[in-house]
This record gives C-alpha cells, structure tokens and sequence, in this order.
C-alpha cells in the first residue's frame, strides 16, 4: 500500500478538482485522502470547506466534518457537523440546513435532522424547522 503524507501547503488535482489543506494523508491504492485540518475543495459543480475529511477521490465520496456544500448549478447551500458524500449527487447528514440564499449569515433556511439530498431531484429529513435569519417560524416532523 503506497501512503504519502504531505505537510504545509497541500494541493491535489484531479480530474477538474482541487483539495486544499495544511496537511494531507493519501493513499495511493484506493484513492483516500484523510485530512485532518482544515480544507478547500473545488470542481466544476461543487465547492465544499470542511474542518476535517475522509475523502475517496476517485468516487468524490466521503465524510466531511464542520462542512460546508455548495452546489453551483442549482445555488444549494448544505451545512452540518456532519455530512456524508454518499454518491454522484447524494448527501446525508444527521443534522443540516438547506438554502439557496446566498447572503453570508442565510436570511432563511430549513434545519433537519437525518437529512436526506439528492441535488435538483428531492430533500428529505425529520424535525424540519423553516428558519428565518435563525428563528424557528415553522416546524413538521417530516
């Protein structure tokens, strides 16, 4: 198994994609990355920061810690302490908010738990709350 690990200013390129971060563990033989601190992905459709990853960047699979997601065709904006890549455009999170508002403090948003996102095709969670600028207006279970 062929390991490296990349300290300082770390980028990675490929197929379209850039990661960024202090500090990269990748291993060659099934394309993980492990990033412990901070970190910056960019391709074409998607821009993602995260406080910390588990990344497969072959299948652009992973979990992200503390993230960020924003899905550019479609100005989706997805955060949670968790979520989880889970396929081409499938996320899942315990716990996240949903807006397409740009603004940077969201001027409303949905929060759920057990989010369930395939971009542009449906969301689902429970304990959905409709928030504006971060008070609850309207809550349904599911």
């Amino acid at each position: 198994m062929k390991k490296y690990v990349a300290t300082g200013s770390v980028t990675i390129e490929r197929a379209g994609a850039v990661l960024r971060s202090a500090e990269v563990t990748y291993y060659e033989d099934s394309s993980e990355a492990v990033i412990p601190g901070h970190l910056t992905y960019n391709d074409p459709e998607t821009s993602i920061t995260a406080e910390k990853a588990e990344m497969n960047l072959d299948a652009r699979t992973g979990r992200l810690v503390g993230a960020k997601v924003f899905y550019k065709k479609y100005n989706y904006h997805i955060s949670g302490s968790e979520i989880e890549k889970r396929g081409e455009d499938y996320y899942f999170s315990p716990d996240a908010t949903f807006t397409t508002c740009d603004a940077p403090v969201h001027a409303w948003c949905f929060k759920g738990r057990d989010v369930n996102t395939v971009i542009d095709k449906r969301l689902t969670s429970r304990d959905t709350t409709f928030r504006i600028k971060d008070l609850p207006v309207f809550y349904t279970p599911y």
